[in-house]
């Protein structure tokens, strides 16, 4: 039996509040709560990223897009979904114009792969769980985020000549799920069961119940028993909330996820279990807001290099690839051997290009030395050093001096030099970009 249903069920329900934390780098602060994409900025969507999204979700959603591509904060959605925002349009990183032009373009792409259309209703969380949610008052956009688009056969088929009071019950039982409506859930399971007492899905819809029962009534988690908490919302939990609600699992899931990442804010990293810190439970729902907004409060986490890489995903999901790509020269001048093992095994798009053309040229160079083929492949990310912590090696530190030079328009031969007489072979992988 998982450990989760074998804990107390029966202590005091209270509420858990993430500490929203400010960094300030001895120059500037860092601004993670505004989008970086200028508001005259053109935002597209092909059919790819349609047809992409919908392969890993089963459909297709405006709101859901917004939120996975960093353009909408999973806090800020949340605080919407209770009810504490009366529109969600103000909280997106977009402006209405853009929000329209994007809504335009994702219902042709939609619309051109041929998908279904079904009606998207947004209830709230604040216990009027029967109160629909704006969106935004202009009609054109409510009616485009109140909406999801499905491939035909996805599409559930009720045959007009059939009692379909399960297959009614059991869509109503996963939204039920997905929108934290537990008590209401619990009704309709054991309505599910009259109807359909062979459904091969109840018992796994009984864990969920069961376990976000557990949940709420123990809001947070002894510290002995967070790695068996952690085990078992990952290896179990996760994956029968993704196979039975789909894209429902991300809301039922993200309390679990808060929950433990409240019970490892005063724990200390430690490398040997690098998935028990808060930074790693706030980014499987995801909140890339607020994994980036602890690591940058986080003293270790230019220590070790699995933080340090969970800081360059965080900024690549929030749409700052130049703080992303100065994050990894971090951490490949600091943990070179670690950051390759990292690269070969997960492949982040953040920086896979630029290690495979580095691998490409490679002349025997030492791993150390991507971090300066980061900073001569994109001279410009020399204007994020002001956010971050300096450079502590010295190839890294000749190669930011030469691109300074080169962005201020600045005779190179000097620093050309400086590089020459500590590495030919730097110099040569410099000049090779």
């Amino acid at each position: 039996m998982p450990i989760w249903q074998c804990l107390n069920t029966n202590q005091k329900i209270v509420s858990i509040h993430l500490q929203q934390k400010t960094y300030t780098s001895a120059a500037k602060t860092i601004n993670i709560c505004h989008s970086q994409i200028p508001k005259s900025e053109r935002i597209m969507i092909n059919i790819a990223a349609v047809d992409n999204f919908l392969g890993q979700h089963g459909q297709f959603n405006l709101l859901d897009w917004l939120l996975e591509n960093g353009h909408l904060a999973y806090s800020d959605y949340e605080q919407w979904r209770y009810g504490k925002q009366a529109t969600l349009t103000p909280l997106i990183k977009l402006d209405k114009k853009q929000l329209i032009e994007l809504s335009g373009q994702a219902n042709k792409l939609c619309k051109k792969l041929k998908l279904c259309e079904e009606d998207q209703t947004y209830f709230a969380w604040d216990g009027q769980q029967q109160k629909h949610l704006r969106i935004d008052s202009d009609s054109v956009l409510q009616d485009a985020f109140c909406k999801k688009w499905l491939r035909a056969q996805d599409v559930p088929q009720l045959d007009l000549f059939m009692d379909n009071s399960a297959i009614v019950t059991e869509n109503k039982l996963c939204d039920a799920l997905a929108n934290r409506q537990f008590d209401i859930a619990s009704a309709l399971i054991k309505e599910l069961t009259t109807l359909n007492p062979n459904n091969n899905k109840l018992g796994g819809y009984q864990s969920l119940l069961i376990y976000s029962q557990h949940i709420t009534q123990n809001t947070t988690i002894p510290t002995e028993a967070i790695a068996a908490e952690l085990a078992g919302l990952e290896d179990e939990v996760s994956p029968l909330a993704q196979k039975l609600l789909q894209r429902g699992a991300r809301d039922y899931l993200a309390v679990a996820w808060k929950r433990l990442a409240g019970s490892l804010e005063n724990v200390s990293y430690d490398a040997s279990t690098p998935k028990l810190h808060t930074s790693y439970a706030i980014a499987q729902i995801p909140d890339w807001q607020t994994v980036t907004r602890q690591l940058l409060n986080e003293a270790l986490t230019y220590e070790h290099c699995e933080l340090l890489v969970r800081l360059a995903n965080a900024f690549y999901y929030l749409n700052d690839q130049a703080k992303s790509q100065f994050c990894w020269a971090l951490a490949f001048e600091r943990f070179p051997q670690d950051a390759e093992v990292i690269v070969e095994k997960t492949k982040p798009i953040s920086v896979l290009a630029l290690w495979e053309s580095f691998c490409d040229l490679n002349d025997a160079w030492p791993d150390v030395f991507f971090s300066g083929f980061i900073l001569a492949s994109e001279p410009a990310l020399i204007y994020q050093a002001e956010y971050f912590p300096g450079f502590s090696q010295s190839t890294t530190q000749l190669v930011a001096d030469l691109m300074t030079k080169k962005l201020a328009g600045d005779d190179e031969i000097s620093a050309r030099q400086n590089i020459q007489n500590y590495s030919p072979a730097l110099l040569r992988m410099v000049m090779s970009v």
